[in-house]
């Protein structure tokens, strides 16, 4: 009756057959996630450690295998995540800035009704971010201070990513204050400024500190830090508004040195 009894004694139903096939792949997806998640894992451990060895030693100086010993890393992960030495630099710069960008967006300037409350926004915003770049970011700091000096290939793609967007908020600003009176040229100076005004305290931290005044370290000295410079850039802004020129080397003496109202837009 049955050409192969010895199939039909090892066939099993098919409701059982099915079920197996379902714990199997259940059993397969759950490897499947916890392998991902390890590799992520990993993946995380290998550019926090290349953040403290890049900012310790440099591009060219530092070890990939010093990187993974400290990842508890195969040095084979590196090319399998990245690629090689060049990109795990750069994602390791990514990491470090997405943490602290990502936590601390840029105002933006449809937020806000006038241009003198973008202003003072983005200035408060940039000394707290420099302050707490320099605070809690500490690898990256030293990154971005290597790469100011000794620039490799990344710096370009770090300035065109991350800080020309940032500088293009705060020069549309500046523009909408001062722009029919200085032009192009002099918007992008008195934004250089404000720039430079607000990093400085990430940027000489420690020129700075041996000066008597270290980085604020609480709230308190933070929000005094942050009211120095803002009143500093919003009366040298009313100045200029009020008629010195940026190219006649002469202060802003004209201006009440205070804070903005709309009044002045």
């Amino acid at each position: 009756m049955f050409e192969n009894k010895r199939a039909f004694r090892k066939a099993k139903p098919a409701g059982q057959e099915q079920g197996g096939a379902k714990a199997r792949a259940r059993a397969g997806g759950v490897g499947a996630r916890a392998a991902r998640a390890d590799g992520r894992a990993t993946r995380e451990r290998v550019l926090k450690a290349a953040a403290v060895e890049f900012a310790a030693r440099g591009f060219r100086d530092a070890s990939v295998r010093r990187i993974c010993g400290k990842a508890g890393a195969n040095i084979a992960s590196v090319k399998y995540y990245f690629g090689d030495k060049a990109r795990l630099y750069k994602a390791a710069i990514d990491h470090a800035a997405d943490r602290t960008l990502g936590s601390q967006p840029p105002p933006m300037r449809h937020e806000f009704r006038g241009a003198w409350e973008a202003l003072e926004a983005w200035v408060r915003w940039g000394v707290g971010f420099s302050i707490s770049r320099y605070r809690e970011n500490a690898p990256l700091s030293k990154i971005i201070l290597r790469e100011m000096r000794d620039p490799t290939p990344v710096f370009d793609a770090l300035v065109r990513e991350r800080a020309q967007p940032v500088h293009a908020i705060l020069m549309g600003i500046v523009a909408e204050l001062l722009g029919e009176r200085l032009g192009p040229e002099g918007v992008r100076r008195v934004s250089g400024c404000v720039l430079a005004i607000c990093a400085q305290f990430e940027h000489s931290a420690e020129l700075f500190a041996r000066l008597g005044f270290p980085p604020p370290q609480t709230e308190k000295e933070t929000h005094e830090a942050i009211e120095i410079v803002l009143g500093f850039v919003m009366g040298g802004v009313r100045g200029l508004i009020e008629g010195a020129s940026v190219d006649s080397g002469t202060g802003g003496a004209g201006g009440d040195g205070g804070g903005g109202g709309e009044g002045g837009n």
